[in-house]
């Protein structure tokens, strides 16, 4: 009796007699996408050299012929040594174009920051340069004082000398053309240019006359180019200044006299007594000549005291001030002349900085201290209100009791018309207390012309 088959073979077969196939592999994720079957690369047939089809079919690359392997010839020592010798020249040109390169980013780096140092550079000057120098410490130095020779070795030279010294002022010396004359010079450094609206920072330096001379007269000197024609008052005074113009036509010419005073003082005085001894009827032993009169006694006379009519002198400096248009101004003594040396020169140096100021402003220039400013918005209001004419605090006050800002002002005024402020009572004090008596009608027409008129050029208030 045969033996029976084993359970798995049986099992295989029952298999075969329903329809399954006899191997069936377990399911992977590989080849399978979303539970469907995903064709995969054929397999490379390694013994034939030809990719397995799905269809059975060859692949057409068993078609193509291999081609053999040639093996490079080997190279000789030298071939080895100039191959290398090429490589290192290869290398070594590849890190000179890097090594030039490198230098040429540096240099334009360096270039670049250069220029970014000029610019700034010339940044700062041009804002140094177009710095308004108001303050006289700072446009004083820029002056150059010439001196006349003719003052040399004098007092009044060396006091004018110390003066400008303390300044930080040059000095120089030169021949004047008419005696005690002083002129000055200014060290340029900038122009200003109109295009630019600013000045602009020159190569060198240049030095270029002011329009300001001064001349320095004593009290007698004065005195003496005033008198020297009685029939013509001031002929010779005249014909100074026109000497002095024909040197320096376009400049301002400034008189500075010294002691004129004091000699007017002491004129005063010789005529008092002079009349004092007329009206005594005693001998005015001043005013007789020493010739005529011999000296009777041991006593030696005082010498002869000559008095001139202080109208000629007056005469003489208005027409020097309104005629000739010149600038007169006194010093009592050596030291005061020197000292105004020292004025007129700080003063100078600042002209062209004021102007330059005044062109700069669009309408008007104000400087600090000229307005008061207020404390806060209401005290502000209180100070536009003052600087009305004829209103005073009290007005403003009580004004400011009704309307306390500009605005509800306006408002009012437009509203009520020129009467809107006669029926107001002042203000008795700062804190708002009203007193009995009203502003008045008058002031009421004028806040009204003020606040609510629309010709700029009217002036009816």
């Amino acid at each position: 009796m045969a033996a029976a088959p084993p359970s798995h073979l049986q099992k295989r077969v029952s298999q075969i007699a329903s329809g399954k196939t006899i191997f069936e592999k377990p399911k992977s994720k590989r080849g399978y996408q979303g539970g469907r079957k995903v064709p995969t690369k054929p397999r490379l047939d390694r013994s034939r050299g030809e990719k397995a089809d799905s269809s059975g079919e060859g692949s057409i690359i068993a078609d193509i012929p291999k081609v053999a392997k040639t093996k490079k010839p080997k190279l000789t020592g030298e071939e080895k040594a100039a191959v290398v010798k090429e490589k290192e020249k290869a290398k070594a040109a590849a890190k000179a174009i890097k090594v030039q390169e490198q230098e040429e980013l540096k240099e334009r780096k360096r270039l670049l920051k250069e220029e970014e140092a000029r610019e700034k550079q010339k940044e700062k000057d041009r804002a140094e340069v177009n710095k308004l120098k108001l303050d006289k410490k700072l446009s004083t130095p820029e002056m150059i004082v010439d001196l006349p020779i003719s003052i040399g070795d004098t007092t009044v030279d060396t006091q004018i000398r110390e003066c400008l010294r303390k300044i930080g002022v040059e000095i120089s010396s030169y021949q004047s053309p008419v005696l005690n004359l002083i002129k000055w010079r200014r060290k340029v450094n900038s122009r200003f240019n109109a295009e630019t609206g600013a000045r602009e920072k020159l190569r060198v330096k240049e030095i270029e006359p002011e329009k300001h001379v001064m001349c320095l007269l004593s009290a007698n000197e004065f005195v003496r180019l005033a008198t020297s024609d009685a029939n013509d008052v001031g002929q010779h005074l005249d014909e100074h200044v026109s000497q002095i113009r024909s040197v320096f036509n376009d400049c301002q010419l400034i008189y500075l006299i010294e002691g004129l005073d004091a000699w007017m003082r002491k004129n005063r005085n010789a005529k008092n007594r002079a009349y004092q001894a007329a009206v005594l009827g005693q001998p005015d032993l001043n005013a007789l000549d020493s010739t005529v009169v011999p000296d009777p006694g041991p006593k030696r006379r005082k010498p002869r005291v000559e008095t001139v009519d202080e109208d000629v002198i007056e005469d003489s400096l208005v027409r020097l001030q309104v005629m000739n248009r010149c600038l007169v101004h006194h010093a009592a003594a050596t030291v005061e002349t020197a000292e105004w040396v020292a004025h007129f020169t700080e003063q100078i140096s600042q002209i062209p900085y004021r102007y330059e100021q005044m062109a700069r402003e669009s309408t008007f220039c104000m400087e600090s201290g000229q307005v008061k400013c207020g404390k806060d918005a209401e005290d502000t209001y209180i100070n536009m209100l003052l600087a009305n004419v004829r209103v005073t605090g009290p007005i403003a006050y009580g004004i400011s009791a009704r309307y306390p800002n500009a605005v509800r002002l306006h408002d009012g005024l437009e509203e009520k018309g020129p009467t809107a402020l006669e029926h107001l009572k002042k203000s008795a004090n700062k804190d708002g207390s009203l007193g009995e008596r009203n502003i008045g009608p008058a002031i009421s027409r004028r806040l009204h012309k003020v606040f609510t008129e629309i010709d700029p050029s009217s002036t009816d208030i």
